[in-house]
């Protein structure tokens, strides 16, 4: 089974062969970009999932002050009810590391509405 991560990373590298084909000179692309730049795609829309569905203004701004990976699993996690062990595959991390950001987040996200 592929993750969504592997499924982008197999479409980038055919349209740079594609593009290659063509006589277009395309940089290298190495996995770690690809990962950093889904993740922002994916902040940007839980981003939009927060400004849309929340409506406490104290909550809204604790949620934005998070780190981008805090965030992301909080809002995935308990807004879109998503699974750990879903989310882990999504961002294509070990399972076990989601669970301890996810402490880390909540831990987090008290000591801002405090």
């Amino acid at each position: 089974m592929r993750n969504f991560f592997d499924f982008l990373m197999e479409q980038l590298l055919s349209c740079s062969e594609i593009d290659n084909k063509n006589g277009i000179e395309l940089p290298y692309i190495e996995k770690n970009q690809v990962k950093i730049e889904f993740r922002k795609i994916l902040d940007k829309l839980v981003i939009n999932i927060i400004e849309a569905n929340l409506e406490n203004e104290t909550l809204k701004q604790a949620l934005l002050e998070l780190a981008r990976i805090e965030r992301i699993i909080v809002v995935l996690h308990y807004l879109c009810g998503m699974d750990l062990s879903e989310i882990a595959y999504l961002l294509d991390t070990d399972p076990n590391s989601i669970y301890v950001q996810k402490y880390t987040a909540l831990k987090n996200l008290k000591n801002i509405l405090e």
